[in-house]
């Protein structure tokens, strides 16, 4: 594996330390002054709020422990705090004005401007001429701005250290009381398990480097989940309960509406036939109708079999607001440059392909395969024309879906965490996940993986409210996404029905819930059967096969039997069954999908997902606890049966459970090594910090590291694509030749003729075929443009000889020169006669 570049490392490190800076200058600053302007305000006999209500009114409010709710009792100190109160005359310093907040703010100014002259250096293109100055004058003025914004801080900055370090050590001195304690073991305990997760992270990412088996990152991880269970068992209250009723809260069902469900059924009959055509009534309807019936179909059967008590997840005005921000927070990074960083197709050609071929036959069957590779439904490719339709023809339109799902799995984690733990996790999974980088990357793409996480993870929130609340709707909607998990990436298809029917087993079980839950889930299970039944109906129809891309990628016996009797290399057996379960912690990406030389887990973060994974295995009683690790374990093993086992696209059904565990991991790791009895205002703010650093340094590493190296990853030659891009600005009826010494696939050019609805003549030739003969044989009167490698020079002696060609033009998009085919254009008005 390649070693970053020493200017990228550091420019990491700036970014990290800017980010450091900032988050904690402003985060303290801002929390300080909120406790400064409420001491501003004595008030008396104020009422005591519970935890619950404290829970309700603000997401955040439950970092502060309800055994320290009786510590924020507000004593009517008026006299007391009277003179402190900003009085220019009384001759005393206003808090406001403390040399503590100039310190802060001191703080926040500078790592705002270091990321600021990060995202400045990283638009210049002469980085050693320009942006070094920049971000010196940078750092100046935002030295000289704070000071002049807070003029008492250099004054008093030595007795603001000596105060925090005083801090420091009453701290110190209050944790060593505590070691005489069961609390102050827990947090000696909790504090060598993040050690020994940290060494396990280190060893599994030497073990993928070293091509051997973990051993050493397996026993440092059990290690690891030992010491955090004696933190547990010395400390017990510091873990959350997540307490659900021994029975289940009874609602009447309501009874089944056959006027609903009746014409649904019709719906999804019609559409069976449309596209499976076995009653040869020979139907046929616009790919808008059939979509149409599909989503008819599932509207009318949801309805019919849950009845109107359906609903969505109840959430507080602070929670609607917070999660518009979790959105808004995620949309920018899945927007950022996405028609230009990745200014090429990524495998997304079949589906531009697809969108070409509704347009040019709009009575298209929906539910067949869309193409060989890509053997899919429609429906995707349906939605992308309906965006192509309204912005144009562009990878940014293609790609717009995949933004909006991306987007849209932030609130769905959210809901998700939400039911099965509480509402601290919940935010901290929804926030991870917005800057997730695989994630985020396949949000990107106009590939339809993305969209499986998000049904899926719908699915198992519908079903694990059901098992609390006993409703049947909610069965009945999770029933719904199963089923139209059948419609999309097979990982899906294959994945997430036995997930959920063992998830509700586990539920069933843990729970001891009783026959209604069975008739319940009975009733989700076949409202999923039907709405997946005209796909497989269709499949039936034309004899093609249920799982065509495992067939394709899937491993044969033989060779699976050769691998497990050694007949092998060591290297294919270790990439065989090492490899999917590695895939999470220390292999990167062997696919030209995401790339990079990180696991899907930052390796940096990988501790707080090894924690999340001890977390479970000691609270496996939990009700999300077995269904999140099988999520895990199922995708791996699924993948060690595919002939290509380390590509990303494969795991991204895995994606939330992999957030989650992050999640998990913060969620216990601070309680225990931290306990809540000990500042936990202070506790508050390390949380906040923790988690900004977490979220910017994903950010940070995606655009700043990631996405360079993938470029290069996967721009192995000369790019033709890039070509056509450029021959887009042609006038109608031009002939455009790429000569290059590999073929460019007839398929991919008529796809772009057609998707891009291009006017022109486009051909691919070998160098070895532009000869003086090909060249006398074109037909005059034409204009023509010729796109040849850089150092090919005899054929652009030819081409001199044969015509008279403008200057030499290079691509104007964002691509490395040495990537690049020369253009040279002949015209009409200046051909040769």
């Amino acid at each position: 594996m390649n070693a970053l570049p020493p200017s990228t490392l550091r420019a990491r490190w700036l970014a990290l330390t800017g980010l450091l800076l900032a988050g904690g200058g402003l985060v303290a600053f801002i929390t300080r002054r909120q406790r400064l302007s409420g001491s501003q305000q004595p008030t008396t006999n104020l009422p005591m709020i519970s935890h619950e209500q404290l829970d309700t009114h603000n997401p955040l409010s439950d970092a502060i422990p309800t055994s320290d709710l009786e510590a924020i009792r507000i004593e009517p100190k008026v006299e007391n705090l009277a003179p402190k109160i900003a009085n220019p005359e009384s001759g005393v310093r206003s808090l406001s004005s403390s040399p503590l907040n100039a310190l802060l703010r001191l703080f926040a100014f500078i790592g705002v401007t270091v990321v600021a002259a990060l995202g400045l250096i990283a638009l210049q293109s002469q980085s050693t001429l320009v942006s070094a100055p920049v971000f010196v004058l940078l750092l100046v003025g935002s030295l000289v701005f704070a000071g002049w914004s807070a003029p008492d801080a250099s004054e008093h900055s030595i007795r603001s250290v000596v105060a925090t370090v005083q801090e420091g050590v009453t701290i110190f001195l209050d944790f060593r009381r505590g070691v005489r304690r069961r609390t102050g073991l827990a947090s000696v305990c909790m504090a060598l398990a993040i050690l020994g997760m940290a060494y396990s992270a280190f060893q599994f990412y030497q073990a993928v480097v070293s091509q051997s088996l973990p051993r050493t990152a397996l026993q440092w991880l059990l290690i690891g989940i030992v010491l955090m269970g004696a933190a547990m068992l010395f400390n017990r209250p510091a873990i959350p309960v997540f307490a659900i009723p021994a029975r289940a809260i009874t609602h009447a069902p309501a009874a089944i509406r056959r006027r609903m469900v009746v014409p649904g059924l019709v719906a999804l009959v019609v559409l069976a036939e449309v596209n499976g055509g076995l009653l040869g009534l020979g139907l046929q309807a616009h790919y808008l109708v059939q979509l149409g019936l599909l989503l008819l179909g599932i509207l009318l059967l949801v309805i019919g079999f849950g009845g109107w008590e359906w609903r969505l997840p109840r959430v507080t005005r602070q929670e609607a607001l917070l999660l518009v921000g979790l959105m808004t927070l995620a949309f920018f990074p899945r927007t950022i440059g996405l028609e230009t960083l990745v200014h090429r197709f990524v495998d997304e050609i079949h589906y531009a392909g697809a969108v070409a071929h509704l347009w040019a036959d709009p009575f298209t069957r929906i539910l067949t395969p869309f193409a060989e590779v890509t053997a899919f439904t429609w429906f995707y490719p349906i939605v992308q024309a309906g965006s192509v339709g309204v912005f144009g023809a562009g990878l940014g339109a293609l790609r717009l879906p995949s933004i909006i799902v991306g987007v849209l799995t932030v609130p769905a984690i959210y809901f998700l965490a939400r039911t099965l733990f509480d509402r601290r996790t919940a935010i901290i999974a929804a926030l991870l996940l917005t800057t997730f980088p695989p994630h985020v990357h396949f949000s990107r793409l106009a590939l339809n993986n993305i969209v499986d996480p998000f049904l899926g993870t719908l699915a198992l929130a519908f079903l694990f409210r059901g098992l609390k609340n006993e409703r049947r709707s909610d069965y009945v909607l999770a029933g719904a996404m199963l089923g139209l998990t059948q419609y999309f990436y097979e990982g899906g298809r294959l994945l997430y029905p036995p997930l959920l029917i063992v998830s509700f087993i586990i539920g069933w079980l843990l729970l001891k819930r009783g026959r209604a839950d069975l008739r319940h889930a009975a009733f989700g299970l076949l409202v999923a059967v039907l709405i997946a039944a005209p796909f497989y109906y269709t499949l039936f129809a034309a004899k093609a096969s249920f799982i065509p891309r495992m067939n394709q990628e899937g491993i044969t016996p033989t060779e699976l039997n050769n691998t497990v009797n050694n007949l092998v290399t060591p290297d294919k057996v270790y990439q065989r069954f090492a490899h999917p379960f590695l895939m999470y912690t220390g292999v990167s990406d062997f696919s030209w999908f995401y790339g990079g030389y990180q696991p899907i887990v930052l390796r940096y973060f990988v501790p707080t997902f090894l924690l999340g994974l001890a977390v479970l295995l000691w609270r496996w009683r939990l009700l999300g606890a077995l269904p999140l690790l099988i999520w895990l374990l199922a995708t791996s093993l699924g993948n060690v049966f595919i002939r290509d086992s380390a590509w990303t696209p494969r795991y991204v059904v895995a994606f939330p459970a992999v957030v989650l565990l992050m999640a998990i991991g913060l969620r216990h790791v601070l309680p225990l090594i931290w306990p809540e009895e000990s500042r936990p205002r202070l506790r508050q703010r390390a949380i906040i910090l923790l988690l900004t650093v977490m979220v910017g340094g994903q950010f940070v590493y995606y655009f700043g590291d990631h996405m360079p190296i993938f470029d290069r990853q996967f721009r192995r030659t000369t790019d033709f694509e890039d070509a056509l891009f450029r021959a887009r600005e042609f006038p109608p009826g031009t002939h455009v030749y790429i000569v290059a010494p590999y073929a460019i696939w007839f398929y991919n050019l008529g796809i772009w003729h057609e998707f891009f609805d291009m006017n022109l003549i486009l051909q691919s030739r070998h160098p070895n075929e532009i000869d003086a003969a090909f060249l006398n044989d074109l037909p005059a009167g034409n204009d023509y443009a010729f796109f040849i490698e850089q150092n090919d020079a005899e054929t652009l002696a030819k081409l001199q000889r044969h015509f008279q060609l403008l200057p030499p033009e290079l691509s104007p998009y964002n691509l490395a020169i040495e990537y690049q085919l020369v253009l040279y254009r002949a015209p009409h008005s200046q051909q040769q006669q």
